[in-house]
């Protein structure tokens, strides 16, 4: 890839809140044998939303079987123990998982400031890779421009057409230069972004991996 410089737009901080749940998340040989306080400590150890007791609740309904919110509340807290750890926050923003608001602030208050960071890694990325995305893009058009020109000029050599249509073919050609180097100061400006972006998520990763992960 060519040389780049630097990036002349600031990336924004995403944060989503969404609740991850089924409609129905226990069978009815789960409600019958189910161990609330492991099924709490599950959810909240993968980080789910409180809202997902409800599935549960709704889902065990449908048998006529009881939901023990107590128990289930017990197992989630011990879970979230687990969950809402700074490193945890880290990893998964820079995966781009979606944060739901799980973690308190008492239980963790690093969690969010380390799960933003974590997510602005994966945001500069993903947006690197947009642009290498556009950069190959404008690389092949460019490419196919030149050997359109090339071979327009090895028709005007060897043509014996009228003075006419050789003059439409030359047009065709300056038409055909014009938007190449049009092309090319997109591509050189593309590359100096795409460089500018590399960069800073290779300065800003090492600086946030170090405070998140290397505690």
């Amino acid at each position: 890839m060519k040389q780049y410089g630097k990036l002349s737009a600031s990336i924004f901080y995403v944060f989503l809140f969404v609740a991850i749940s089924g409609c129905a998340s226990l069978t009815r040989e789960d409600c019958q044998n189910a161990d609330w306080y492991a099924i709490g400590f599950s959810d909240g150890v993968r980080g789910y939303a409180l809202d997902r007791q409800d599935n549960h609740r709704k889902s065990c309904n449908q048998y006529n079987i009881k939901f023990d919110l107590d128990r289930y509340l017990q197992g989630r807290s011990k879970g979230l123990k687990q969950y809402c750890v700074p490193e945890n926050a880290y990893t998964r923003g820079m995966a781009g998982y979606v944060y739901v608001g799980t973690c308190p602030v008492s239980l963790s208050p690093d969690f969010y400031p380390a799960y933003r960071d974590g997510y602005h890694v994966y945001l500069l990325k993903a947006e690197i890779a947009r642009k290498e995305a556009r950069y190959k893009e404008l690389d092949n058009k460019i490419h196919h421009l030149k050997n359109t020109r090339k071979r327009l000029h090895h028709l005007l050599e060897k043509s014996k057409k009228s003075a006419s249509d050789r003059h439409l073919m030359k047009k065709e050609i300056r038409l055909l230069r014009r938007e190449i180097r049009q092309y090319e100061s997109q591509l050189r400006k593309l590359g100096r972004q795409i460089e500018g972006l590399l960069l800073k998520a290779e300065h800003f990763q090492s600086d946030t991996q170090n405070m998140w992960l290397g505690r």
